[in-house]
């Protein structure tokens, strides 16, 4: 936009100017590039937002989803108040300037009765198709987010940091998996101070990627441990609790996308035994060169992170 401004002083004289204001960049967002639901039929109200206000379009290839805009944004926000996630309960309506508006799309989807997950995928865009975007919808089957049997897959939780469905040395989620000392890429039938194979040597405070990283080893890939930020995003931006999963316990996390992971009260292991009941997780870094690693620990009725030493 340009407008004419004239300004005069004290003493008569003029002076004009040309005033320009830049224009709001188009725009059209939806809430999660990913949002997982759960098994059941449901209706899912996804917020988007746009300045743009000439109508909209949605394609949708997807037998099992049935998608359609809501036009009444206080009526949809209402509805959306009694949305439950895995895990989560919540409302989201995002407003990005005041030209901006935020709408819903309404999606209904089947109840799910397969064993792995299934993913659609839908395209919204303006009528006049200048702008769109693509989103998906993840639906969990009997075992949970998984795809297929071909583990571990990558789960986005909306953190900025996929993780794994599940852990290392495991063929589910549920599985403990094996289990290592930290920078240690191989199990030992023995674990204690004496065993562990850095007691004297300093391997760094950030492994991620290198012959001292399991994932990365095992995994190969672009698979790594979750450094200390990623970790703790788990507490700090998901929703956590204590199930039991196909007869293991543990701590489901869950996004605020929907999408969640499990894991396993796995425990430790101490001399020649197993204690589990509790979740212990390494990250990617140890605290300067003293052989305390950090990781996650958690219970039935905690969650925290801190150091330990790497045995």
């Amino acid at each position: 936009d340009m407008a004419t401004v004239t300004l005069t002083t004290i003493y008569g004289k003029t002076k004009t100017l040309m005033v320009s204001r830049e224009g709001s960049k188009p725009m059209l967002k939806v809430e999660n590039e990913e949002t997982g639901i759960s098994k059941y039929e449901q209706t899912l109200m996804l917020g988007f937002t746009s300045n743009y206000d000439d109508g909209f379009e949605v394609k949708n290839n997807n037998s099992w989803l049935q998608v359609s805009i809501e036009d009444n944004t206080a009526k949809m926000r209402q509805k959306a108040e009694r949305i439950t996630y895995i895990g989560l309960s919540r409302a989201t309506v995002k407003q990005k300037g005041s030209s901006a508006t935020s709408y819903f799309l309404s999606i209904k989807a089947s109840e799910h009765t397969g064993e792995y997950a299934r993913s659609g995928q839908i395209t919204l865009s303006t009528k006049d198709k200048k702008l769109s975007t693509t989103f998906k919808i993840v639906q969990e089957g009997a075992n949970g987010f998984c795809h297929d049997a071909k583990h571990p897959h990558a789960i986005d939780l909306g953190t900025g940091v996929k993780f794994a469905c599940c852990n290392v040395g495991a063929s589910s989620p549920e599985e403990y998996g094996c289990y290592y000392a930290w920078g240690e890429v191989k199990e030992k039938s023995y674990y204690d101070q004496s065993s562990y194979l850095y007691n004297d040597r300093n391997i760094g405070d950030d492994i991620a990627g290198t012959s001292y990283d399991v994932a990365h080893v095992l995994w190969k890939g672009e698979w790594k441990m979750p450094n200390q930020s990623q970790l703790e995003a788990l507490r700090s931006q998901c929703s956590s609790v204590w199930v039991n999963m196909n007869g293991s316990n543990g701590r489901m996390f869950t996004g605020r996308n929907g999408m969640y992971i499990f894991l396993p009260a796995a425990g430790s292991r101490a001399g020649y035994s197993v204690n589990d009941g509790y979740g212990k997780y390494w990250s990617k870094n140890a605290k300067y060169d003293s052989g305390y690693a950090y990781n996650l620990f958690f219970k039935s009725n905690y969650l925290s992170p801190r150091y330990e030493y790497g045995t």
